[in-house]
């Protein structure tokens, strides 16, 4: 068994007034406080999208939107379904590819809803959100049927000349968003010029792909604008080098937290008494089914050292305690958010999830190993002191192995390791001794 050893940078200020109190953070512009975002999307479905694009992403923990079509029916819903079981986006693409502003609107109809409600009835776990127009071509009959047809944003061919945060005004802005076209003559100087800018500008910077293959076309991927294999690994090992600025994401996700942030409201219902802090997330988006996309929250604690935050009574996870500053996860519309000194776990039966961690050795004089009998999701660790003061907190630990935390620096004593599984708290006592 291995064991691993634990050893929006623009965030909008917002003003409220409730109750005479300014809130000393807010909501922040992109997912865990990061400064941009990028999203790649890969178009068509070619024949090098399953065993290259798919694979090389999931190797460095990247997911990508894949707008898929049947024009030449090579679609393969096995491998698809694949494709996002590791958490990749299935966008819409069309049924046949065609040049879509040509069409009747019975035909526009076909070619959009008829396969939106395919790819939701083979891709049970994601839901459609999001389309690609083919060519990039759109007139208002097309963007209003794909409008009609339950997307929430599509995506164009045509590249951005900044990359500003506001780079949506207008609700039609989201369904015509511009992307950067990949092919054989793009460097990767100017793709790591491009991370660049949009770091600088705090916006969307979205990559559009066709062709993927090796070196010598062995997939037989060679129907439009082919990157080879060993670029586009250059080009993925970039975003992993900025995965602590630059949320890497699918499109449906990008655009669902830009839309939620753009009209939520973060509103301070009890001022902070040293103890509580009460708030409500809310936002005017009227279908909470589509647009349940979690928002980042950052907080100045002012010294106070909050143990817990919980929404609609339920814990949430928090992602990171730096600087004074709290950052944790809260969906809009979904109940009141507490923020408390005392340590509290969810209001549901937790037995299960305690039983499935174990912390060892109980007493140690140095390394103590966190097991989860059962694999979890990637959650956060903290060790307070039994007052509750935070000395350790590592957001977003893989338990895929065995975790170890090094106390050999602590005093003797007593500590508490608290671990969320889920949307649940437990806490496990370790003990230092020399």
């Amino acid at each position: 068994m291995k064991k691993v050893l634990l050893s929006l940078s623009a965030c909008l200020i917002l003003t409220m007034h409730t109750l005479q109190a300014q809130i000393p953070g807010g909501i922040c512009n992109w997912d865990n406080d990061k400064k941009a975002a990028i999203v790649l999307t890969f178009d068509d479905w070619s024949p090098g999208h399953y065993p290259i694009a798919v694979p090389e992403l999931k190797s460095r923990n990247l997911v990508g939107t894949f707008f898929a079509t049947n024009s030449t029916g090579s679609y393969s819903w096995p491998q698809i379904r694949i494709a996002a079981a590791d958490g990749n986006e299935i966008g819409n693409h069309t049924k046949t590819h065609p040049h879509l502003t040509t069409l009747t609107p019975a035909q526009l109809n076909d070619e959009i809803r008829a396969m939106k409600i395919s790819i939701d009835q083979n891709i049970t776990t994601q839901k459609v959100t999001t389309f690609a127009y083919p060519f990039g071509e759109y007139n208002a009959a097309v963007l209003d049927s794909v409008k009609k047809s339950g997307h929430i944003a599509a995506r164009g061919v045509q590249p951005a000349s900044s990359y500003p945060y506001n780079f949506a005004a207008t609700e039609n802005a989201y369904y015509n968003i511009a992307t950067y076209a990949m092919g054989p003559t793009v460097t990767i100087a100017t793709f790591n010029g491009l991370v660049q800018n949009v770091t600088t500008g705090g916006g969307l910077l979205t990559f559009l792909y066709h062709s993927i293959d090796d070196a010598t076309t062995s997939h037989g991927d060679n129907w439009y604008s082919q990157v080879k294999q060993a670029d586009l690994q250059a080009q993925l090992d970039k975003l992993v080098s900025v995965k602590d600025v630059v949320w890497i994401t699918t499109f449906s996700q990008a655009i669902k937290y830009h839309k939620e942030k753009a009209c939520a409201t973060l509103t301070q219902t009890q001022v902070p008494d040293g103890t509580t802090w009460k708030f409500t997330l809310t936002d005017t988006l009227s279908n909470n089914t589509i647009y349940n996309q979690p928002l980042s929250i950052k907080l100045k604690m002012h010294g106070v050292n909050y143990m817990s935050v919980l929404q609609n009574g339920v814990a949430l996870p928090i992602d990171r305690i730096r600087n004074d500053s709290i950052l944790f996860h809260a969906v809009p519309d979904k109940g009141e958010i507490v923020l408390t000194t005392q340590l509290i776990t969810s209001t549901k039966n937790m037995q299960a999830a305690s039983d499935n961690i174990t912390v060892s050795p109980v007493p140690s004089n140095g390394l103590i190993t966190i097991h989860a009998a059962k694999t979890i999701n990637p959650s956060s660790v903290i060790v307070s002191d039994l007052a509750g003061n935070i000395l350790f907190h590592q957001p977003h630990v893989s338990f895929a192995d065995d975790v170890q935390i090094d106390l050999s620096g602590f005093k003797e004593g007593a500590y508490l390791i608290h671990i969320y599984e889920g949307e649940q708290l437990i806490t496990k006592k370790a003990i230092r001794v020399n």
